[in-house]
């Protein structure tokens, strides 16, 4: 207990819950990379085998190759969920004959991919001024009402990619905020 204790001496009261007297951590390994650990706390101090280490470890490896798995099965989830997602954008954006028809399809077909709570698509006007709604998900009514026409020459981030004809990409409400206050 004592060993625990000095070598995490910042968790010592989740030792002291725990009633640990002794403690073994395995790295889950997939490949040559640690993906996570796993812990065994024990109430009495205990001496560890080489046939108690050995289990612990394999113990280990099979946490780790489920994780893996499953991490596996969800991002053939999510790219499955994707493509069929763009398919179906793609049958309908192919049906679509006019510039209103693009953004019925966008507003009314669109799936929000990579989790996005919200999308907007819009043109330059004719005179090159603006730039037009076409379609939009997830705004309210009263932001719609607010977004059907932005001038280009206003500074946000959507302006800056037509003007620049650069894609932008803001990780952080922050970052964006301080690019665009």
């Amino acid at each position: 207990r004592d060993a625990v204790r000095a070598a995490f001496p910042e968790i010592s009261d989740v030792w002291d819950g725990l009633g640990t007297q002794a403690l073994a951590t395995v790295p889950l390994t997939v490949g040559r990379e640690a993906i996570g650990a796993m812990s065994f706390t024990f109430t009495a101090p205990r001496a560890f085998s080489r046939e108690d280490r050995e289990l612990f470890l394999a113990l280990g490896r099979q946490a780790a190759q489920a994780l893996e798995r499953a991490r596996l099965f969800e991002a053939e989830r999510r790219a499955r969920v994707r493509t069929e997602s763009l398919q179906r954008v793609t049958a309908a954006l192919a049906q679509a004959q006019t510039m209103a028809d693009v953004g019925s399809v966008f507003s009314r077909e669109l799936t929000l991919p990579g989790g996005a709570g919200s999308a907007w698509v819009g043109v330059v006007t004719p005179d090159g001024t603006a730039v037009e709604a076409l379609g939009w998900a997830g705004y309210s009514d009263e932001t719609v009402a607010g977004w059907r026409r932005l001038p280009l020459d206003a500074t946000m981030a959507l302006t800056d990619a037509v003007r620049s004809g650069r894609a932008q990409w803001w990780p952080t409400r922050e970052a964006l905020a301080a690019a665009y206050p």
